[in-house]
């Protein structure tokens, strides 16, 4: 049996968090993403990068983007309020 593929490109903005100015650190962001997509999914090879340009961005599920729409909404559901996941003093 082969191992399911997750494939997941955060959008840049996904990082910033609404008027308060703050900015979720993008490595502290990737690690988490992809330690929660592989306790969804057993065995599976992730891959996460936060994408170039604004609006650059996708999950997917074995090809599927809705399972990969459903994954990152459940992930910035549980994940949306970490305080670990921003930067501490402008510099992570």
């Amino acid at each position: 049996m082969t191992a399911s593929r997750i494939d997941i490109s955060l959008c840049p903005t996904d990082l910033e968090c609404g008027d308060s100015g703050d900015i979720r650190d993008e490595r502290r962001v990737i690690e988490s993403v992809i330690r929660f997509a592989a306790a969804r999914h057993p065995g599976a090879l992730v891959t996460a990068q936060v994408g170039h340009r604004q609006g650059h961005a996708w999950a997917m599920v074995d090809g599927d983007r809705e399972a990969g729409r459903d994954l990152m909404a459940d992930y910035w559901e549980a994940h949306a309020d970490d305080a670990s996941l921003y930067e501490i003093g402008g510099a992570a």
